[in-house]
């Protein structure tokens, strides 16, 4: 098991999974968004070859409007 936070929330996931599947494990909003582990961007196209690990800081970014 793995224990992680997700935009500061403590999240656990039972087996390593990559941040792709991360993603829809967690049911993720279909909005674009943008993704930092460990305060380190990480570009949509590496999703599927970045594994979470045990205490990563993941932050799901999410763009806002508004002036």
């Amino acid at each position: 098991m793995l224990n992680l936070k997700l935009n500061g929330e403590n999240k656990v996931l039972v087996k390593a999974l990559s941040l792709e599947d991360a993603i829809v494990e967690w049911a993720l909003p279909k909005q674009a968004f943008a993704v930092a582990i460990n305060e380190q961007f990480i570009p949509k196209s590496e999703y599927a070859s970045t594994y979470l690990q045990e205490d990563d800081r993941v932050e799901l970014l999410i763009p806002m409007q508004g002036g």
